[in-house]
């Protein structure tokens, strides 16, 4: 404790302890997640099994939405072509609200920025409330104004929400920052049961039970994935698509990454910018959080209601590492070592199975998602999602905690896109590679 007097960026770490004195003041009047309880979470459960096994056999070259040609399908195959989309049929599916068919800005005046808004079936739309079913987006473009790059028509930032970001808020702020200054497009999702896809019996963003939020997440990759996919459609030898969050975004945006590989676009047009994410979504109920559970609700049902709250919460976090990003990177390097029996070389392999570049920020004095949390998703996605080939950016960790890192990732997430997504555009990659002062960086 005495060095922690001295450490400043744990005084900033202990800001998110102003959130815990807040749950002891308010005790039973504050809302809480899961007060109609577990809901049949099995059907997450299975919904999450169901959409690794798509991508597991969409790689191989088999399963229901890939249609055959994967990657190396048997031993012996030609290499020399990438799968289809897991998503090829996105460019049908999207509804643009002011009617227009394609993502492209009207160009009338002179504004900087155009934002459009845009809507398809969520691929869980089956198990979603009926407000959640279709997932809402926000396409922010360079305008007339902006900045003229040499990757400006090809890159779109995917932008993933956190808990509790219902509208597209600060990320609104980041995508025009991103188009002005840099002529690059944004897509900002709104989450299920967030927002305009509330339902109408849930208070503000507290999921009623486990099933949905579950499902939540789910739902956010496959949809983060299906646009993907449809962008990457548009140009596919040029396409730069970057995947960022932060905190539940974060993790989301690991694993949609991975997802997105797996998906049939090409690992090094990808890049992946974790803003103060994690590994799993076991921080909710292993940490502060966990006291924003209904958990005399979740005891209550006749299943639960012998187990201690000890049990309870051990049960818990059982389920909900059934969701850690490991279990969707698993299926990445069985894919790859699989193709190493193949005649496909070792460097095609890597161009399409491993991210083109990986920048992760994190802090320090983080009291919401636990340190242990932050290194799993660094160390899983250093060892099995990068290669030679990737730019491997060191994390970066920022003073403080939690709330600080919202009150600045608009200062520092940006610079993580521009880095990310600057280390995969054709005419950028070298630089990065042979700059003399990006010591750390992992490069060929």
């Amino acid at each position: 404790m005495v060095t922690n007097l001295f450490d400043f960026s744990w005084w900033l770490g202990a800001i998110d302890l102003l959130y815990h004195v807040y749950i002891v003041i308010a005790g039973d009047l504050r809302k809480k997640y899961f007060v109609d309880g577990w809901g049949d979470y099995r059907i997450a459960l299975e919904q999450k099994d169901l959409f690794f096994q798509r991508l597991a056999d969409h790689a191989a070259g088999g399963g229901d939405l890939g249609g055959g040609n994967g990657i190396g399908k048997e031993a012996g195959a030609s290499c020399a072509q990438p799968p289809p989309l897991i998503f090829n049929d996105m460019k049908e599916k999207i509804e643009w609200d002011d009617g227009e068919k394609e993502g492209v800005a009207s160009g009338k005046g002179s504004t900087a920025v155009s934002v459009r808004t845009g809507h398809f079936a969520s691929p869980l739309a089956k198990y979603l409330p009926e407000e959640s079913k279709k997932c809402r987006f926000h396409y922010v473009q360079p305008g007339r104004n902006a900045v003229e790059s040499d990757t400006k028509n090809n890159v779109v930032v995917i932008m993933l929400p956190a808990t509790g970001e219902v509208g597209k808020g600060a990320r609104l702020g980041m995508a025009k920052k991103l188009a002005i200054e840099h002529g690059w497009s944004s897509a900002i999702i709104t989450a299920p049961l967030y927002g305009a896809r509330k339902p109408k019996d849930q208070s503000m963003f507290f999921v009623r039970n486990v099933n949905y939020f579950l499902l939540q997440s789910i739902a956010i990759i496959e949809e983060a994935t299906a646009l993907a996919c449809y962008f990457h459609s548009q140009d596919p030898a040029n396409s730069r698509i970057c995947f960022t969050g932060f905190s539940w975004g974060g993790a989301m945006t690991s694993c949609a990454s991975t997802a997105a590989m797996l998906g049939g676009i090409p690992g090094e047009q990808i890049a992946c910018v974790p803003y103060v994410g994690s590994a799993t979504p076991a921080v909710f109920s292993d940490g502060m959080l966990k006291s924003s559970i209904d958990w005399d609700v979740m005891n209550a049902d006749e299943e639960n209601r012998a187990l201690s709250r000890n049990e309870l919460q051990t049960k818990t976090n059982k389920i909900f590492y059934e969701f850690h990003l490991k279990h969707v990177l698993k299926i990445l390097a069985d894919k790859r070592e699989a193709l190493l029996a193949t005649s496909c070389d070792r460097e095609y392999i890597d161009r399409n199975l491993t991210l083109g570049s990986l920048r992760i920020v994190a802090m320090k004095h983080d009291h919401i998602i636990l340190k242990k949390y932050a290194d799993e998703m660094i160390d899983d996605l250093t060892t099995h999602a990068t290669s030679v080939r990737s730019v491997c950016f060191p994390a970066q960790w920022l003073a403080g905690g939690h709330v600080m890192g919202a009150l600045i990732k608009r200062h520092y997430q940006v610079p993580a896109i521009v880095d990310g997504v600057n280390s995969i555009a054709a005419d950028e990659r070298m630089r990065y590679r042979r700059s003399s002062n990006m010591s750390g960086i992992r490069y060929s």
